[in-house]
């Protein structure tokens, strides 16, 4: 039988800390759900929804104190530490090791997706200034929009699964030929209805 890990939990944005006990060689997307079923004491939250972060960088844990205060409060992730895939187990290799000790630190940065535009990945992400929050937003913006491709990459930008919820994705097809978007965006299933419409009104 696995030994049970406590692992301290923050959550950017919000700020809060916690402890969630869970199996050492449980899988990220088990420690997603925990991770969720504490959080829905606010407000519902699904697993889906959430990405972590492993926050150890050269064998160091960072610590619970105002550092970390500071660190929630900038909304930028630190592109050093390291996205914990759903599929991992919390043993992998580099990961939780087998002598791992709780002590005061904190183990994994928790990111709420549906709030990602506003937690950016420092280097790496962009923040839209301009979020479609909705299918009538977006055909208001198209109104003036003709002629769209009927072929090519930018129609495999309507192809999107709920497998590629909360990964960052090239949109700089839709961005050159609409110009109402950044060229790269997070995948929620928001953003899946969105494109679900569009494709059924101006594609087909």
């Amino acid at each position: 039988m696995s030994k049970i890990v406590e692992l301290r939990c923050a959550v950017y944005g919000e700020g809060s800390v916690f402890t969630v006990k869970i199996a050492h060689n449980a899988t990220v997307e088990m420690l997603q759900k925990k991770i969720a079923d504490i959080m829905s004491a606010k407000s519902t939250v699904s697993h889906r929804l959430l990405k972590l972060y492993l926050t150890r960088k050269d064998d160091k844990w960072i610590k619970d104190d105002a550092n970390l205060d500071t660190l929630l409060k900038t909304k930028t992730i630190n592109s050093e530490f390291m996205n914990l895939r759903t599929s991992w187990n919390l043993n992998k290799e580099g990961l939780i090791t087998s002598n791992f000790t709780p002590q005061d630190d904190i183990h994994v940065l928790v990111v709420l997706l549906q709030d990602i535009t506003s937690v950016p990945i420092a280097n790496d992400a962009v923040k839209p200034k301009n979020k479609l929050s909705s299918f009538q937003m977006m055909l208001k913006k198209a109104e003036g929009i003709c002629d769209l491709p009927t072929e090519g990459e930018f129609l495999d930008l309507f192809k999107w699964t709920e497998e590629k919820c909360g990964d960052l994705i090239d949109i700089s097809a839709i961005q050159k030929i609409v110009g109402f978007t950044e060229s790269k965006l997070y995948v929620r299933k928001e953003v899946l209805g969105v494109l679900d419409n569009f494709n059924k009104k101006y594609l087909y």
